[in-house]
């Protein structure tokens, strides 16, 4: 007479990432288990390498725990950086160069640029192209994911005054 199968436990460090809304990988499975495939994970700004773990030394982006597989498990989730891009929209403004890095490197050694414009007074920086919402008055700690435009914003034209010496003319 055999006892019910033994149950192992399966762990995860997804290191940052998720699994889709509904899915999940399981948290036990048995020598009976049909074969299991993980699930794999995403994370903003970042590609998914693989799993590492029980029976897997480099990372592999499909990992299957096969029927009469035996003992608890632990899989880690390796990713690699995405390229990132932050361009600056100066609306007529002196052009200001792009910054180019990746997700996972830190911003905060730089400083939002500055633009110029002829009769112009430079209001700042903003996320959207309507130029609401707050000012944008220093880069994130990293790169985001993909491309972020910051907008200049100018006050309307200065005016000036103009005098006159007419050094006793009329």
């Amino acid at each position: 007479k055999w006892s019910a199968p033994k149950e192992y436990t399966i762990t995860y460090d997804l290191d940052g990432g998720a699994l889709a809304e509904g899915e999940k990988n399981p948290e036990t499975y048995t020598v009976e288990s049909d074969d299991i495939t993980l699930i794999n994970p995403t994370r903003a700004g970042y590609t998914f390498l693989g799993w590492t773990g029980t029976d897997v030394e480099n990372p592999a982006a499909s990992v299957t725990i096969v029927k009469g597989s035996t003992g608890n498990r632990a899989y880690t989730a390796y990713w690699t950086a995405d390229d990132s891009v932050i361009r600056f929209e100066t609306n007529g403004g002196s052009s200001v160069a792009s910054m180019q890095g990746k997700t996972d490197e830190a911003l905060s050694s730089r400083k939002l640029p500055t633009t110029t414009k002829d009769g112009y007074t430079f209001e700042g920086w903003y996320a959207n192209e309507d130029l609401t919402g707050d000012e944008v008055t220093k880069l994130p700690e990293k790169f985001p994911a993909g491309t972020t435009t910051y907008y200049a914003k100018w006050s309307a034209p200065k005016e000036y005054t103009i005098t006159y010496d007419l050094d006793g003319g009329a």
